[in-house]
C-alpha cells in the first residue's frame, strides 16, 4: 500500500541590526541621523516551500533611539512578498511585490525624518550556479 506524503518546508529567521549612519534626501529637506540617536531595525523572515513552489515573506521594521528618550520609536516598515516556482536547481521564476510604509509620518518636522512611502512589484527570473 502506497502513502502519499505532503511535504512542505518551513524556514524561518529573525535579525537585528543597527544602521549606523543613515542620509535621506526626501521633498524638501535633507535628513543626517547626528551623534544624539542611532537607528536599528528587526527583520522577520518566512520562507514555505511545497514542491517546486515557493512562498516568503519579509517585515523589516526600522526604529530610531533618541539617547534622551527610554524607548525606540518605530519610523518605518517594509513588507516583501515573494512567490514562484523552482525550474531546477539553479533557475527560479517568480513575483515579488515591495512596500514601504512611514509608521508616524507627519507629526513634525523634528519626527519626519524618514518618510518612506510606495512601492514596487517585479518579475523576476533567477539564475544561480557554484564556482569550484
Amino acid at each position: 500500500m502506497a502513502s502519499n506524503i505532503i511535504m512542505v518546508i518551513l524556514f524561518f529567521w529573525f535579525e537585528f541590526g543597527i544602521t549606523p549612519y543613515v542620509s535621506y534626501n526626501i521633498g524638501n529637506y535633507i535628513y543626517n541621523n547626528s551623534f544624539e540617536e542611532f537607528n536599528v531595525y528587526t527583520n522577520m523572515n518566512i520562507d514555505i516551500r511545497y514542491n517546486i513552489l515557493f512562498v516568503k515573506s519579509n517585515i523589516k521594521t526600522y526604529f530610531t533611539k533618541m539617547k534622551k528618550d527610554i524607548s525606540f520609536r518605530p519610523e518605518n516598515i517594509n513588507y516583501i512578498i515573494n512567490i514562484g516556482i523552482i525550474i531546477s536547481k539553479n533557475v527560479k521564476i517568480g513575483f515579488r511585490h515591495s512596500c514601504y510604509h512611514p509608521i508616524m509620518p507627519y507629526r513634525n518636522l523634528y519626527y519626519t525624518k524618514k518618510i518612506l512611502e510606495g512601492g514596487y512589484q517585479e518579475i523576476y527570473i533567477k539564475i544561480g550556479g557554484k564556482i569550484k
